[in-house]
């Protein structure tokens, strides 16, 4: 066994989960098998791994003074930053609870008063409009550091070696499902259940292209779960793509759980599944995106995406990155 290989392999490992963020726990056993050795040898070789194991210290102190210091130094401000992010997510958060329950105990104050006669109505509409905007901006302000949090996680993310990381980068090959073509048909035909079968028929051929293409060698698989507020062409064009693993760059218009779940069946590999949903920061630019590009989207397809079922990686993904987009993308 080669004592330093392995450690670097545990290292590496123990790097990825801190950085993932997901909450979840790692277990000796769990981090002993990824590495390919027994709880027995880690507890007589590594035992001093152990608190970076349960996050009571941080990866990148480990790295600190190693010949790889730019890693080294890309874990400890990247760390920091999520380390921030987390920070001033938690105070919007806070800040947004505490307006909620202050509007709500002032309108009910103002309800129960005998003298609500007396009092302006234009008064307390303005002063109720007032509070919802600035509830409306602490909304937004939440999930802008949402999106930039996820953003900090996903640059983190260590490569596996110095060496893969300069190295040639993996080939992307883009999987777009032509739905499109689908609701021009509908158009002319009207017909709901002719949709439904030739969009089911289309799901289908793409699912299979993607489980045969899937199977290839050193393949990993990123799914754009549409929601008609964006295009799939700008996401694949503005993809950034630095790992000698080759991606598979697919487009889902998925909603349902058993959809999910149908379509990740067909991917029976050890395939890294990585899963990224638009968001619109407001109803108003949901709308303004869809007047651009979901404009021969029938309304019951629109419905849908908005009533999707939220993504769990539990369901089989790797990765769920919800990020928010542009005006215009």
């Amino acid at each position: 066994m080669n004592v330093n290989s392995t450690r670097e392999r545990l290292i590496k490992i123990i790097a990825e989960h801190q950085l993932a963020g997901d909450g979840s726990k790692l277990k000796i056993g769990d981090l002993a098998i990824l590495a390919g050795i027994s709880r027995q040898s880690f507890n007589r070789y590594y035992d001093d791994l152990k608190p970076y194991i349960t996050g009571d210290k941080k990866i990148g102190e480990l790295l600190t003074g190693s010949d790889n210091s730019s890693l080294s130094d890309l874990l400890i401000k990247s760390q920091a930053r999520i380390e921030e992010l987390e920070a001033s997510l938690a105070e919007q958060q806070e800040e947004h609870a505490r307006l909620m329950e202050k509007t709500l105990s002032n309108h009910i104050s103002t309800l129960m008063n005998n003298d609500i006669a007396f009092f302006s109505a234009n008064k307390i509409r303005a002063n109720f409009e007032s509070q919802s905007l600035q509830v409306d901006n602490l909304g937004n302000k939440i999930l802008e550091l949402e999106a930039e949090l996820a953003l900090a996680k996903m640059e983190s993310t260590i490569p596996d070696s110095p060496n893969e990381a300069t190295g040639s980068r993996g080939k992307v090959t883009v999987v777009d499902m032509d739905i499109e073509s689908i609701f021009k048909e509908y158009m002319k035909h009207k017909d709901l259940e002719k949709y439904s079968t030739e969009k089911l028929r289309l799901i289908k051929a793409t699912t299979d292209r993607v489980g045969k293409l899937a199977k290839a060698e050193n393949t990993a698989v990123v799914l754009f779960f549409e929601r008609y507020i964006s295009r799939f062409s700008v996401f694949s064009d503005n993809y950034q793509h630095h790992s000698p693993q080759n991606v598979l760059l697919v487009r889902a218009p998925l909603f349902r759980r058993s959809e999910y779940l149908r379509f990740l069946k067909t991917l029976d590999t050890p395939t890294e599944i990585t899963a990224y949903v638009p968001a619109c920061l407001s109803p108003a630019d949901k709308q303004a995106q869809r007047s651009f590009f979901a404009r021969i989207v029938p309304d019951f397809e629109l419905s849908e995406a908005d009533s999707a079922d939220p993504l769990k990686l539990e369901q089989g993904f790797h990765r769920v990155i919800q990020y928010s987009i542009k005006q215009g993308e």
